[in-house]
């Protein structure tokens, strides 16, 4: 149990990369009232994560999110869940697409062993702005430049009970930044992307990822921004 706490709770500390969002400042270039569904795989030194975003470009400037990812440490049989969340609000500036965003980031772990058991939980909020831009890469494709500086509110929480009955949490400042890009076609997109942060110990998280686009008007137009 204490192996898991001790990984959990560096795992808990991160904000893993979404390269699921909608518009280019936060990666994706779909187009007004577009849905882009995907599936991703994150990796980072002792786990893997493996999971899937649902995004939603609204018409207008507003973009909203969610997904899960399971996460699954390399020498611990407990597995974590991550869910988040994200909206954007991109401005109108020419040649460049840039956007205010926030989100809620929530992982939770819980071990039961001989009548011992541990919870850990971690919620990561992430205020930043994002930069993107779509360009043209041939018939019908695009390639999609993203980069999301931010700030990082962190809280960790740890709950055990049986021998040792025990409640902590702590919570911390940092800062991060979220880098992406993607391959987009008339409907669908492939890509990756990377996340760091300067939380003591922490290691950076890659992510590669696939996705469809639906709805809305499947324009194959690459604009400046």
């Amino acid at each position: 149990m204490k192996r898991m706490m001790s990984a959990t709770l560096v795992m808990a500390a991160l904000a893993l990369p979404g390269i699921l969002q909608a518009q280019a400042c936060i990666g994706v270039p779909s187009q007004d009232r577009q849905f882009g569904l995907a599936g991703a795989m994150g990796f980072t030194e002792g786990q893997k994560m493996y999971g899937g975003e649902l995004s939603a470009n609204l018409a207008g400037p507003l973009t909203v999110g969610g997904g899960y990812a399971l996460v699954k440490p390399d020498d611990v049989d407990t597995n974590g869940n991550h869910f988040t969340g994200r909206a954007a609000f991109e401005l109108p500036v020419a040649r460049v697409s840039v956007c205010p965003t926030s989100g809620l980031g929530y992982t939770r772990f819980h071990e039961e062993e001989a009548g011992e058991s541990a919870t850990v939980t971690a919620t990561v909020i992430p205020v930043g702005i994002g930069f993107g831009k779509s360009v043209r890469a041939g018939e019908n494709m695009s390639i999609t430049f993203a980069a999301i500086p931010q700030f990082l509110y962190i809280k960790n929480r740890v709950e055990t009970s049986g021998t040792l009955n025990m409640e902590a949490e702590d919570s911390e400042n940092a800062f991060g930044a979220d880098f992406g890009v993607n391959l987009g076609m008339r409907s669908w997109y492939v890509g990756g992307g990377a996340s760091f942060n300067s939380v003591d110990g922490s290691e950076p998280v890659f992510q590669v990822g696939l996705g469809i686009l639906f709805g809305g008007h499947r324009s194959t137009r690459v604009s400046s921004r």
